[in-house]
Formats: C-alpha cells, structure tokens, sequence
C-alpha cells in the first residue's frame, strides 16, 4: 500500500509539473485522534486525544475542476485513557503523506468549495505514554517504534482521508477532514491486540502562486476578447 501511494504520488505530480499547473501550499490546523485499542483479545475504550498538524502541500490542476493533492504533514496523535487508578495519555508523532483527489466547483480563478478524497500513509516517528495515578505523581514511558513484539508500534499507518472545503480567490483556504486507518499498528501481530487510528481535523493554507495565476488569466481574458489567442 505504501509503496502504491508514493509510486502514484510522484506521476501525478510529473504529469501536473509537465503542464505547469502545480501550485505550492502551506497548512496547519488542529486534528482530534484515537484509536480503536484491543490487549489480550479485550477492548480498551478510550477518547479522542487534540493534538496540531502542519506541513507543505502540492496542489496539481489536471483538467477543469479536477486536481490532485498531495502534502506532507507532520501530525501529533495519540489518545485519552481513563481508570480508576488514573489517567493515560498516548501520543505518537507521526508523518502524513496524503493523496486525495479533488473536485472544485469553479474553473480557474474563483472563490469555490472542493471535496474529494484519497489514501495516506503515515509513518511513526516517536511517541511515550504519560501515566498520571490517582495515588503518585505522574511520569513518562517511552514508546518504542519498530516491528518486534517487544515494541509498543509499528512504522507504518495506512488508510483512507475524505477532505471538504473553501478555497478563496486570493489562495487561502480552510479544509476539514476525516481520516480512518486500516493497519493494525500494534507490534503484536495477532486478532487479539489492536491498535487502529481515526482523526478529524480542521486546517487552514495559503497556495502560492495564486497571483501569478490570476495574472494570467486576466490576460488570457483581454486577448480572447480582442478575438486572439495565447
């Protein structure tokens, strides 16, 4: 699946930058995480944990309302757990290469909603655990990342984004989304242990180039109306 994404990630953006119609964007916002978690064949419940996302982004035209997006985000997740004998919180840096493919409602330059959607892959940088007793003071365990069983989680995340938004003429723009993974990111590799994560989040982004793009489309514009063409 990774290497899917990367693979069609990089035509998509050779087939837009051969037709100059890539634009370089910027985002951050804030993402509510968690993760469907089983130990030992049992279900933990657990609660959405707020965390901050940010990164850079290639906004890809293919033809009249039809684009590819691509980013890499680096995201902070994790989730909420909460006993009797006191609270955890999990949290796991991670990065985030979405690949969504969008619809916009208007052709060219224009204050317009978009939707679309498309797989991401994320990798697990590094994380710990906050355990705060009831009865103690509260401390820290690492986690640790890799593909043994003695780890806590795996490398790899993969899954399934959905995004909507506005995107305004001048190049900003807001987008929220949803994202659920499929990968079993526990290092235990069986039915009876879980770990499975879902986000919401809401963004905000500038594209630049967007002037130069108005620019000439305006021109393009008074030379269709004098009957020439570019």
């Amino acid at each position: 699946m990774k290497h899917f994404i990367l693979t069609i990630t990089a035509i998509a953006l050779l087939t837009a930058y051969a037709t100059g119609q890539t634009k370089f964007g910027i985002e951050a916002g804030a993402v509510s995480s968690g993760y469907a978690v089983k130990k030992g064949g049992q279900r933990i419940f657990t609660a959405d944990k707020l965390g901050g996302a940010f990164g850079l982004g290639f906004d890809s035209k293919i033809k009249n309302h039809v684009y590819v997006q691509t980013a890499l985000l680096y995201v902070m997740n994790g989730y909420l757990q909460n006993t009797y004998k006191g609270d955890l919180t999990f949290s796991v840096n991670t990065l985030e290469l979405p690949l969504t493919l969008i619809y916009k409602t208007e052709k060219g330059i224009g204050n317009r909603m978009f939707f679309g959607g498309g797989p991401y892959l994320g990798i697990n940088l590094f994380g710990d655990k906050k355990y705060s007793p009831v009865d103690s003071a509260e401390f820290f365990v690492k986690t640790n990342i890799g593909n043994n069983q003695s780890d806590s989680l795996k490398y790899f995340d993969y899954g399934l984004r959905l995004v909507g938004g506005y995107e305004l003429k001048n190049g900003f723009f807001i987008r929220v989304h949803y994202q659920q993974g499929f990968a079993n990111q526990s290092a235990i590799n069986d039915y009876k242990n879980l770990l499975r994560n879902k986000s919401t989040g809401i963004s905000v982004g500038y594209l630049i180039g967007t002037s130069k793009e108005k620019k000439a489309e305006r021109r393009n514009r008074a030379f269709r109306s004098h009957g020439l063409e570019m």
